[in-house]
């Protein structure tokens, strides 16, 4: 297995250079070719025109700045792209070809979403942003819309992240559907890695975890497992820490195995780690 077509979304909001870095390392690793594109939406005024009075002047006026600012963000979207391509020596404009990491560039802004999303659909992984924990709602959605709506594996990279992602890799394992499938969007970052800790957490049956070891195993994929009790510690932090103690480059888990709605309110794995992760996730749903 491996990677040729990486699709990189880019918002425009605060630095996201460790998210382009990383797409690139990744299009220098497997000869893969690197589509960015500014996912900028468009510009939209949240009120109603008649609730205050007479307000069209400024209305107009709102949505003149909004605008202004949709091309500030895509043009600093294209930007730190482009600055990521200098830095890894690979040409923004080069077509792929079958030799050689390549790069291109796109303005989603006379591009119908259909079309956005199907060029994800395509490409073998999407690599995004993980917000940071203060980040706004916008930051979350789009990084939510990578996972669901291009129903592909995502490799969500914090800028906080310090390691490569070749090293060993921590696996959250629940026997979920979900779980799997990031697995196998995994399996060509893990191959390059040393080895994967499988982290069991809770009732799972222990089976379960065996049977992903011998998987990995198929793969030349070398594999231990971590059971740990669930107690008084959530389970999102419980794994992490544990990842983390470990030494691992990269996490792989499934995503909002409950729905998006029930984690934003009651909490869960898949919220905990957007807002607290150091490391890299690999992760699908």
């Amino acid at each position: 297995m491996t990677i040729k077509s990486i699709v990189v979304p880019l918002s425009g909001i605060g630095n996201s250079t460790h998210v382009v870095g990383a797409a690139m390392t990744l299009a220098q690793r497997f000869g893969a070719d690197v589509l960015g594109y500014d996912a900028v939406p468009e510009p939209e005024i949240m009120v109603e025109q008649g609730a205050f009075g007479p307000v069209g002047a400024s209305y107009s006026q709102l949505y003149e700045i909004n605008a202004k600012l949709s091309v500030e963000r895509r043009n600093l979207a294209k930007r730190i792209f482009e600055k990521g391509c200098r830095e890894a020596r690979i040409s923004a404009s080069k077509r792929a070809s079958s030799k050689g990491a390549s790069a291109s560039w796109i303005t989603t802004e006379k591009i119908e979403p259909r079309d956005i999303f199907s060029l994800a659909r395509c490409a073998d992984l999407v690599v995004a942003n993980v917000p940071a924990g203060n980040a706004s709602y916008t930051d979350y959605e789009l990084l939510e819309q990578c996972i669901f709506v291009s129903a592909q594996t995502v490799l969500a990279v914090p800028g906080t992240a310090k390691k490569g992602l070749f090293g060993r890799s921590a696996i959250a394992w629940n026997g979920s559907v979900e779980a799997m499938r990031a697995v196998r969007g995994a399996l060509p970052i893990l191959q390059l890695g040393a080895g994967a800790d499988i982290i069991q957490v809770g009732d799972a049956p222990a089976a379960d975890a065996e049977i992903l070891v011998t998987y990995l195993r198929k793969h030349d994929l070398k594999s231990k497992v971590l059971r740990l009790k669930d107690k008084k510690r959530k389970t999102g932090e419980l794994i992490l820490s544990t990842a983390v103690d470990f030494g691992c480059s990269v996490l792989v888990m499934g995503a909002y195995s409950h729905s998006p709605m029930r984690e934003l309110v009651l909490g869960g794995v898949t919220r905990y780690m957007f807002e607290n992760t150091t490391i890299p996730l690999i992760v699908a749903h």
